[in-house]
């Protein structure tokens, strides 16, 4: 139980923008259980966007855009923009259209280049105006909660099922260290509690969800393979905002 509640700790510790100073053990079960629950800090995230949106609702009432712009601020706050980061390095790599090596080179370079930067207003901009156009629809709190939940089981599928792109680096890190087999469970068990859900609300939506989600997953994969040679801990940082984008968008194309 020591080791679960640890796991859970260095989880919010290491995926949110949490204050958590304390140093924690690392070893093969805490590292699993840290990793096991990135979908539950996405269902934390989900959940803190929706009491947001009630007590506007309640008490506020700004405009739609304003309301999205401070959700997607949110969102940023309790992350720490970690996984942005992700996203930025990633564009500038990839982008740069050069080989494999450099490309590995560019992901480990601190600074921003003009592809990085472009990549960063691009995502930004599509989340608010999907965002938006939810918020004008209506969109039920269920899947402001679920959504992120179900979008980050791609991060974990992605980690156990590719080998990383270097040997060294925070993927190779963890690749080493985490119990893949415990950690696919993990996820499993996250499906089957969809599922449950889907069949007890008859929404077959969420099925739809989870479906686009493996197959988003197989590209960014076979992606990852082909133009970095693997996973790399930028690459894990995208596909945690990537995965839960394309979930809101096609969130848009059924509703």
């Amino acid at each position: 139980m020591k080791q679960v509640l640890t796991g859970l700790v260095l989880s919010l510790q290491f995926f949110t923008a949490l204050p958590i100073r304390k140093a924690f053990e690392m070893n093969a079960k805490s590292a699993t259980i840290m990793y096991g629950a990135i979908p539950l800090i996405g269902l934390g995230i989900g959940a803190l966007q929706a009491i947001f949106l009630t007590v506007n609702d309640t008490y506020f009432s700004l405009s739609p855009l304003f309301t999205v712009i401070l959700m997607v601020v949110i969102h940023f706050l309790a992350t720490g923009g970690l996984h942005m980061d992700g996203v930025v390095d990633t564009g500038d790599a990839y982008f740069s259209y050069r080989d494999q090596k450099k490309r590995l080179e560019i992901l480990d370079d601190p600074r921003i280049g003009a592809f990085g930067a472009m990549t960063l207003v691009l995502f930004v901009i599509l989340k608010i105006g999907i965002l938006y156009e939810l918020l004008l629809r209506g969109v039920p709190f269920l899947y402001i909660i679920l959504v992120p939940f179900i979008s980050r089981q791609a991060v974990i599928l992605v980690f156990i099922t590719t080998n990383p792109s270097k040997e060294t680096g925070i993927a190779s890190y963890f690749k080493k260290t985490v119990n893949e087999q415990t950690l696919l469970w993990m996820t499993i068990t996250y499906f089957i509690v969809i599922l449950a859900l889907a069949i007890a609300l008859q929404n077959w939506i969420l099925l739809i969800l989870c479906g686009v989600l493996l197959v988003f997953t197989g590209v960014y994969r076979s992606w990852a393979k082909r133009n970095f040679g693997g996973i790399s801990g930028d690459l894990l940082g995208a596909i945690f905002e990537w995965a839960e984008l394309v979930l809101w968008f096609v969130l848009l194309c059924i509703l």
